[in-house]
């Protein structure tokens, strides 16, 4: 199962189903079917996400996430919110 997390600022950006919740938690949501991220989330789930991982996984988490940061910089940006579905 994947996410696919969506703004209307970029395009969509899809993340496998484990890496997805575990962004979801970092960000202190409630991994669900659907959900958003405000423009008032964004700055703190922004750099949430960027501190994900251990030294031992922080190179491969941050190339997997980066999509996502970039689509939460860029929404942030235009002020538009971010919105997931499975």
């Amino acid at each position: 199962m994947t996410y696919t997390f969506k703004s209307r600022a970029t395009g969509s950006v899809t993340m496998n189903h484990d890496l997805a919740e575990q962004v979801m938690h970092a960000i202190g949501h409630e991994p669900g079917p659907t959900g958003v991220i405000t423009v008032a989330q964004m700055q703190a789930a922004i750099y949430a996400i960027s501190n994900m991982g251990t030294p031992d996984d922080a190179a491969s988490v941050a190339a997997h996430t980066s999509p996502l940061l970039d689509m939460l910089r860029r929404s942030l940006a235009a002020g538009k919110d971010v919105t997931w579905g499975v």
